[in-house]
Formats: structure tokens, C-alpha cells, sequence
């Protein structure tokens, strides 16, 4: 029989009610399972065998936080779903998959859940009754019947299941949405690179011809495509029409809603063909509705290489669409969104772009993704205070194959 230190025989007094007691190492996963399922709204501390202190702290997350015992001496790995990190001082163990998260507080745990990076029985290690009890809240993934594990089937990535379950409530205790306490942060000035001072203002745009003459908002949905061969080249006109519907300043704002009308988005072009306007790398500047021009003179060429790479076009777009965003402008008032809402304003700019294009008769593609680091250089970004979150090409439409 093993003495449980204070800190955790006053855990278990809270929950029980009762006296110090001992328990039996082999016994202990079992036991603070069966607590911790009845009691599962108390943050207990799990012991394997310290004498300094807790090995583990195990906290519920949820509050429907439920603790199913493993019984018996499994295969178990550590779940490639679980996240091992730093915060605050402390070593954090967190998965989307598991109702409570954990604070690893000794070496010799952590050595065992190095060996856990493979498939092995907790019994057989270091901390084998901490292994079991964070097998039983999900941080430790453990074997079916035929040796294989539930969760190499899902086609899940590590990434993209952890930012998807930290943008939303519900399953984890980070606080989530706008607050009242925090102040919106806005970034300072743009990276140097660009020369506004030598701005190319664009041909301004009728909108009241436009308002009696433009297709309905049926048709352009209707007449939108995803095109990846191009025609003529497109003019600075048209081009300067098309951002001006899509992304220009108004009144209001922008053409477009935004979280919070926080406009943490901006606007870079690479311009290969386009008639009225010199070949190079642009910032759109909405509220002059202009172009600043790149000081380095970074070669167009290569970037719209890269967009006919990524959407298997048969030729490059004579404009590629690069929009940026400063994240932390958003993350300033909304808590845990700052990189999933800046996801849904690009989406948005997607659709304007799309919609004004097929307005317009011109040929439009989203790209899904672009290469940070050519990006990153072409327009001479700080990461991550500014980061690429959406690529689209343009030009003028042909006979072609669409989708």
C-alpha cells in the first residue's frame, strides 16, 4: 500500500468525504476513474508514485466530461491528436478528442510518454497507473481488439482538427467570441517595399451606369465559374472595375462585410499581362482606389508559375489576387477566432470576386492554396504579423472547360 500525498488525499476528502486513505498501485487508475466519473466536475490530481507531488493533474474541460475506465493492461500510443505544450509554466497534454486536458508534472511521465510515441502497454512502463488514467480520458489512444486504433481512420489532420475545435465552444474551456475587456488591436504601418507615393490610380467606375445596366445578382450567380484558361489580356479598366466592385472602399467601409468591420485584409496583385498597366507586384490602396508599385521590382512571372501550378492550368492568369491578413487585428477583440474568422472574410472576398467577374464576362479561379515562403518574399511580409490567406486568379475568358 502506497500514502497518497495531501495534496491529493484532500481531493479525494472533497469528493468522498472521507479520511485520508491509501490505495494500491495497481489499483489507482480504477479508482480515480470511478471518482472522477462521479465527480468529474472537480479538477483532481492523479499520483503515480512521486514523493514530491502530483505526476499528473487531470482537469475536465467540458461539462459533459465522462471518464470510462480502460480496463485491464491494453495496447495503448499517445494519441496523434494530442497536442503536448507549454503554457504559463506549465506542460499541458490537450486533444480535441478528450473531455479533459492534463498537466504533466514529472520527468519520469514524460519519459514514459516519449515510449509511448509507439504502440506499448502502460503497465509495462514508467507511471503505468498515470499512462491508464490519461488512456481513460482520451489523451492516450489504446488498441482495439484486433491491435489496430480507432483513430488512424479518420481522415482528420492533427491541424486542421485543433483549429477547428478551438474556434468553436462547447468541447474545451477557452473563452471564445468578443469580450468587453479586450481593446482591438491595430497593427502599425505596412512592411516597408511598396512606394504609395508612386501610386497608379486606376480609371474610376460608373456605378450609377452600373446600377441600370449591370446583369441581376441571379445571373451572375448562375453565369459563375471556376475558369483556368484565359483569353485577351485584360485591361487596367477592367481590372480596376473589378476591384473596385469587389474589394473597393466605400462609405461604409469596404465592398464587403468583415468580422467586426475590423478590415484586417489587404489587397496584392501580380500582374503579368494587362493592357494600361506595366507588368510587376502591387498593393491595392481601396481608399485611393490605386496601385502601389513594389520597390524591388519582384519578378510577376513568378508567382503566376506558381497559381498555374497549383490549379493545373494550361497556362499562366495575367493577374493573380494575393490577400493577406494581420490575424492579430481580429484576435485583439475576438477571443480564439482571430484565424478562423479572417478564413470566413476571404471566403467572402472569394465570392465577390467571383460574382463581379461574372458579372463583368471575365475569367476567375480560386486558388486553395499558395506558397508561404514565395509569398512571403514577393511581397516582403513580417510572419506572422501578416500572412497569406488567399490566392485568385483573373483574366479574360476564352472557349474553355470550366468547372
Amino acid at each position: 500500500m502506497r500514502t497518497l500525498p495531501p495534496a491529493v488525499e484532500t481531493g479525494f476528502r472533497t469528493l468522498e468525504s472521507a479520511g485520508s486513505f491509501g490505495v494500491a498501485e495497481d489499483d489507482l487508475p480504477e479508482r480515480v476513474a470511478r471518482v472522477l466519473r462521479d465527480n468529474f466536475a472537480f479538477a483532481c490530481s492523479l499520483i503515480s508514485a512521486t514523493d514530491t507531488g502530483p505526476a499528473v493533474e487531470i482537469e475536465p474541460i467540458t461539462g459533459s466530461a465522462s471518464w470510462p475506465v480502460v480496463a485491464g493492461n491494453p495496447i495503448a500510443r499517445l494519441s496523434r491528436f494530442t497536442a503536448i505544450r507549454a503554457e504559463n509554466g506549465k506542460l499541458l497534454m490537450e486533444s480535441p478528442l478528450a473531455t479533459h486536458r492534463a498537466i504533466v508534472r514529472d520527468g519520469e511521465l514524460l519519459s514514459a510518454l516519449t515510449a509511448l510515441t509507439g504502440a506499448a502497454r502502460c503497465a509495462t512502463l514508467p507511471s503505468g497507473p498515470a499512462l491508464a488514467a490519461l488512456a481513460s480520458c482520451g489523451l492516450i489512444a489504446t488498441a482495439d481488439d484486433d491491435g489496430g486504433f480507432t483513430e488512424d481512420a479518420s481522415l482528420w489532420s492533427f491541424h486542421d482538427l485543433q483549429s477547428w475545435w478551438r474556434s468553436r465552444p462547447g468541447l474545451h474551456d477557452y473563452p471564445v467570441g468578443a469580450s468587453s475587456d479586450r481593446v482591438m488591436h491595430r497593427s502599425g504601418s505596412r512592411p516597408d517595399g511598396f512606394r504609395p507615393g508612386e501610386a497608379i490610380t486606376l480609371p474610376p467606375v460608373d456605378l450609377t451606369r452600373l446600377r441600370s445596366a449591370d446583369v441581376t445578382l441571379t445571373e451572375a450567380i448562375e453565369q459563375r465559374r471556376s475558369t483556368r484558361e484565359f483569353g485577351r489580356p485584360i485591361t487596367a479598366g477592367e481590372l480596376g472595375e473589378l476591384l473596385y466592385r469587389a474589394v473597393g472602399a466605400r462609405d461604409r467601409g469596404r465592398a464587403y462585410p468583415a468580422a467586426g468591420g475590423i478590415d484586417e485584409l489587404t489587397v496584392y496583385l501580380a500582374v503579368g499581362r494587362c493592357t494600361g498597366l506595366p507588368s510587376g507586384v502591387y498593393r491595392y490602396l481601396p481608399a485611393e482606389h490605386a496601385l502601389a508599385p513594389k520597390e524591388d521590382r519582384f519578378d510577376p512571372a513568378v508567382l503566376l508559375a506558381a497559381a498555374k501550378g497549383v490549379a493545373g492550368a494550361p497556362q499562366r492568369p495575367d493577374v493573380l489576387v494575393v490577400l493577406t491578413s494581420r490575424t492579430s487585428e481580429l484576435a485583439g477583440k475576438y477571443q480564439g477566432l482571430g484565424y478562423s474568422l479572417t478564413l470566413r472574410n476571404t471566403g467572402v472576398v472569394y465570392q465577390n470576386l467571383y460574382l463581379v467577374a461574372a458579372a463583368m464576362g471575365l475569367a476567375a479561379c480560386a486558388l486553395g492554396f499558395g506558397d508561404n515562403a514565395l509569398i512571403q518574399r514577393a511581397l516582403s511580409l513580417r510572419f506572422p504579423e501578416e500572412i497569406p490567406v488567399g490566392e485568385f486568379m483573373l483574366g479574360t475568358r476564352q472557349e474553355m472547360q470550366t468547372d
